[in-house]
């Protein structure tokens, strides 16, 4: 019996050793004291030092240094433009799509001019060949007869005026001598209605296209309207070089201050910024003129003939008689300008 129980000891004693070693293996890494005093718990156990925190990804931040000193803007916003004045002197600016980027351009021109406003009138498409889509020439008289009277009045128009004439119950083919004949009439029907009232016109020629075929069209409608303005001492402003390479379409030209720029869109037909601008400055030249020097003055009371008398006109002669109706020559019977006017 003795020896079995010294058997039984030594037995359980070396199943709590195996336990023990277990135990002790896991933490072998952290415990570097010796086996003997580590399984009777003598000395102080060392500490293993701990492994660095791993570095973890995330988004980086990138600081932005101001653009200026704080309170300090970087670069300072443009003056705004002084507001117009209640009393400011319409400039009336009509015609076609031509005449938005004109107006546009004479609206940066005027900006700093609190005497003086741009009034817009576009209908597009428009002429003076199809008044059944819409007459200028009644809007004009209109426009004239009531509301403010302007202080200057610019055109522009002639994009879709390649196309026959309805006059009356009558189709003049485009292009014939009848059609020039009766265009012409009918620019310098424009041309009167302000001449009777004193209102200073400008008619502002017209440019290429990027088609060709309609440039050759705006070519001789653009002709028959320099004649006809001129002729009737209105003021003609040519600008076709102006937007021109060689006489044909460009893109590109010389803007105000002479550096190469686009100045038309892609279209081949409208003004681009720089284009606008340059635009309106040959007009710009005219009114600044005309706006400088006094107004004319017309008698208030017209006869039934459409008599006018301009009080103050420089060019004016000296007799005393007036001009009539009865005076003046009239279109050869039976001519498409007898049929339109008479």
């Amino acid at each position: 019996m003795p020896f079995l129980r010294r058997v039984v000891i030594v037995g359980l004693i070396a199943l709590g050793l195996a336990g023990i070693g277990l135990s002790v293996a896991s933490a072998q890494a952290l415990d570097t004291r010796p086996f003997i005093l580590r399984l009777f718990g003598f000395g102080k156990p060392t500490e293993a030092p701990s492994p660095p925190p791993p570095v973890m990804g995330g988004p980086k931040v990138i600081v932005v240094p101001p653009a200026a000193p704080a309170g300090q803007p970087a670069r300072p916003a443009p003056p705004a433009a002084p507001p117009k004045n209640a009393d400011a002197r319409p400039v009336l600016v009509f015609g076609d799509r031509l005449a938005t980027d004109l107006a546009r351009g004479l609206e940066v021109a005027f900006a700093d001019s609190p005497d003086v406003a741009i009034e817009l009138k576009v209908v597009e498409p428009s002429g003076l060949t199809d008044r059944q889509a819409f007459d200028w020439k009644a809007w004009l008289e209109k426009r004239l007869a009531s509301g403010k009277r302007p202080a200057a009045a610019v055109v522009m128009l002639g994009l879709g005026e390649a196309a026959p004439i309805v006059a009356g119950e009558r189709s003049i083919d485009y292009p014939s001598v009848d059609w020039e004949t009766v265009y012409r009439a009918r620019v310098d029907e424009v041309v009167r209605l302000f001449a009777e009232r004193g209102v200073p016109l400008s008619w502002i020629g017209l440019v290429p296209v990027a088609n060709a075929e309609e440039t050759a069209d705006l070519s001789y409608v653009d002709s028959l309207i320099r004649n006809e303005v001129t002729d009737k001492g209105a003021t003609y402003v040519d600008v076709w070089e102006a937007f021109a390479s060689a006489g044909a379409f460009s893109f590109n030209g010389p803007d105000m201050d002479g550096q190469d720029r686009q100045l038309r869109l892609k279209d081949g037909i409208g003004f681009s910024r720089s284009g606008a601008r340059k635009l309106a400055f040959f007009a710009e030249q005219g009114l600044r003129r005309t706006l400088a020097a006094p107004p004319t003055t017309v008698r208030d009371n017209v006869s039934p003939d459409g008599l006018v008398e301009l009080l103050n006109d420089p060019a004016a002669g000296g007799e005393d008689d007036l001009v009539t109706v009865s005076a003046l020559k009239g279109p050869k019977p039976g001519t498409p300008l007898y049929q339109l006017v008479v």
